[in-house]
């Protein structure tokens, strides 16, 4: 073998290469990599093997470093790409082992890799190149999906990809700002929050996406990606995720209306007395109503054996990776196409007559499963149809009971004139608090059930009782109502909204007393536990007192308000003082920033308004510590405080204007006499 020099290039075919057991990767893929493999036939070999004479394999030589490559070129010659006689660019490392292993361990580590934003740009160039999609993606082995979001991100606005290389934003903020094909609204959108100083990835897609509508949202459910697009509308695709943005807002609407008026011409024409379509669900949007039941169609033989077996294999499924921390492909898939299916079997039909359709009506929605309705409701003025119809039937009174409500207005429990908001004010954070609590009771079946027995021990031992035909525990649901604002836009409407279509309700369809208890009897354990504590949960009254059952069970709970609902302009911040709006943006994002963002504390009220809300709902971006500050924040007396302990003698109806919400407040309370009738 020829003699050669320390840091030589010689040529030599793969036959003549052996791997070095001394070679750095100790680590081996199973096979080539795809990447490498890729560039090497695009482009060549571009860096030298390192290799030396083989001291056991006589006219051999030992590769040091550059294993990848050697196992990327094999496979390439196995394919036809080099010919067996093909030589390679070879570098002769030291033959002292030291020095030799320390040339290939540099060789390894000290490189340095192309930064993300480096890489990105570079894939960019070649688009600018002339070079296509699926070119670019044979070169560097790599999907098309991938070749184009690389594209995205090096094409982003110059603003986007400075913030990325200079470490200003992260790459997945990066790619939220590439997936907007807008290079103008990336820029907009990047100034706008950078001024604040936050990028967070909920201000960014809000901001990016202000004017669309994502496909996951409930009317697109309901009016379908293909039907909009067959009717012309504009979408957006992310990249870096299955989500698109509907642009076109006005034809979106007209669609959604046009469908929910088929459904309307429907319905009437099956018979119901009344139709009422609504852009979307609302948590009181049935509230007022009675409603009858139709009688239940039941499942096939077939669909009820089928219904059984799967619960069976389910069941195994479960005591399968019980213990296991990943489940399998396989056993996701199928647990997904069993709960799928299984709702399908669960799901309950009815079957309404003429005459109860005569007197009664339906509602319906756009919601994420498509369209909701909600049939069989009866309005006020129908009760005495109902009624009539169903004289006679003695195993049907139950069906169409309402609950109690208060129809002359007075309202002994509500909150009295006191130093702090305004009485309409306080009375509103009162109700949002009780239905915070209603959904806190909703999920707790075990706080809830322990309510409920309180409440019937102290109902036959305390001072306190009712006589209700048949029982002396009595139950009735409370109406909660706001003055202003939406009472069906807080979270916790969305939390009570999602507990109750979970019910086992429909053992109450069409069923009297005896055929209703012999269906709840029946219930599995966590099924009745669940039907409780939503019921519990539903007796909850406006929460203006801290002296009350409720109000130790929230502080028990340990609740935090801002886990169901946050103030809005409507709500909360129209409604108080301009001074109080300035104190609320001192408290939160301090007074620099405040001043900064209100022009020096010199900002008209209405301006005050929207940008509390903005703080709020993470519309207008500030740094870390102050989104921490406005995430923490509630108004005074929406706390869940521990009752005082010397008013532990005090009933709901002693509580005296002293109780009221907003005593000893953080900020000086009081309602602006502007905007409300009441003020403090």
């Amino acid at each position: 073998m020829a003699q050669h020099q320390t840091g030589e290039t010689v040529h030599l075919p793969l036959s003549k290469l052996v791997m070095s057991r001394d070679n750095p990767r100790k680590t081996k893929p199973n096979t080539a990599d795809d990447l490498l493999v890729a560039s090497i036939r695009s482009r060549g070999l571009l860096q030298n093997l390192g290799v030396r004479p083989s001291e056991t394999s006589a006219g051999k030589y030992e590769v040091r470093y550059g294993g990848r490559r050697l196992a990327a070129l094999r496979l390439l010659t196995k394919e036809g790409h080099f010919t067996k006689a093909q030589e390679f660019p070879c570098r002769i490392v030291p033959s002292d082992d030291a020095a030799a292993s320390e040339e290939a361990l540099a060789e390894n580590i000290v490189r340095e890799a192309l930064s993300p934003i480096d890489d990105f740009e570079a894939f960019a160039k070649l688009d600018a190149l002339g070079l296509s999609v699926e070119e670019i993606a044979k070169r560097f082995g790599a999907t098309e999906r991938a070749v184009r979001q690389r594209l995205s991100l090096g094409q982003a606005a110059l603003c986007v990809r400075k913030a990325l290389r200079e470490g200003e934003i992260s790459l997945d903020i990066a790619k939220l700002f590439a997936g907007c094909p807008d290079l103008a609204r990336q820029e907009r959108v990047f100034k706008a929050i950078d001024e604040g100083g936050h990028f967070s990835a909920h201000s960014v897609r809000k901001m990016l996406y202000e004017n669309a509508v994502s496909s996951s949202d409930a009317i697109v459910k309901f009016v379908t990606l293909d039907a909009y697009e067959a009717a012309g509308g504009t979408v957006e695709r992310d990249l870096f995720s299955d989500e698109a943005h509907l642009t076109d807002l006005e034809l979106l609407a007209s669609l959604r209306d046009a469908k929910l008026a088929e459904e309307v011409e429907r319905l009437t024409a099956d018979g119901w007395s009344w139709v009422e379509a609504h852009e979307g669900y609302a948590y009181d949007l049935m509230h007022g109503f009675d409603r009858i039941y139709g009688k239940i169609i039941e499942k096939s033989p077939e669909e009820q054996a089928e219904r059984v077996k799967l619960e069976e294999e389910l069941d195994v499924l479960l005591e399968k990776n019980a213990d296991a921390e990943d489940w399998s492909d396989a056993d996701s898939e199928r647990y997904d196409a069993i709960e799928e299916r299984l709702d399908d079997l669960r799901d309950v039909e009815r079957a309404f007559t003429a005459e109860q359709k005569a007197v009664a009506g339906c509602i319906l929605y756009p919601s994420n499963d498509g369209v909701t309705v909600h049939e069989g409701l009866v309005r006020k003025e129908d009760r005495k149809k109902v009624r009539a119809l169903t004289a006679g039937d003695t195993d049907a009174g139950e069906s169409g009971a309402s609950g109690g409500a208060d129809l002359d207005g007075d309202d002994d429990d509500a909150p009295k004139a006191a130093p702090g908001y305004g009485l309409g004010l306080r009375s509103d954070l009162a109700v949002y608090k009780a239905q915070a609590l209603q959904a806190a009771l909703a999920d707790t079946p075990e706080t809830a059930i322990l309510m409920h027995q309180f409440i019937l021990v102290r109902r036959i031992f305390g001072p306190v009782f009712a006589l209700p035909h048949g029982t002396t525990l009595q139950a009735n649901k409370a109406d909660l109502r706001v003055e202003r604002g939406e009472l069906g836009e807080t979270t916790a409407a969305a939390l009570l909204d999602h507990a109750e279509r979970a019910l086992r309700t429909d053992i109450f369809d069409g069923a009297g007393l005896i055929g209703s208890w012999s269906a709840f009897k029946a219930l599995e354990a966590d099924e009745r536990d669940s039907l409780v504590a939503f019921a519990v949960a539903m007796t909850v009254e406006s929460m203006s007192s801290a002296a009350t059952l409720t109000a130790l069970v929230a502080h028990e709970m340990d609740l935090n308000i801002r886990d169901y609902w946050k103030p809005t302009g409507e709500s909360f911040f129209a409604r108080i003082k301009k001074d109080q709006l300035i104190a609320f943006l001192k408290e939160t994002v301090g007074g620099d920033v405040a001043a900064k963002l209100s022009k020096d504390f010199k900002a008209k009220k209405s301006e005050l308004v929207d940008l509390c809300d903005g703080l709020i709902h993470d519309t207008t971006p500030v740094d870390a510590k102050h989104r921490d500050a406005l995430d923490d924040w509630a108004p005074a007396g929406m706390a869940f405080a521990a009752p005082d302990p010397d008013d532990d003698d005090i009933d709901v109806d002693d509580v005296g204007e002293d109780d009221a919400p907003g005593a000893d407040p953080k900020i000086d309370p009081g309602e602006d006499p502007a905007n409300d009738e009441i003020a403090a």
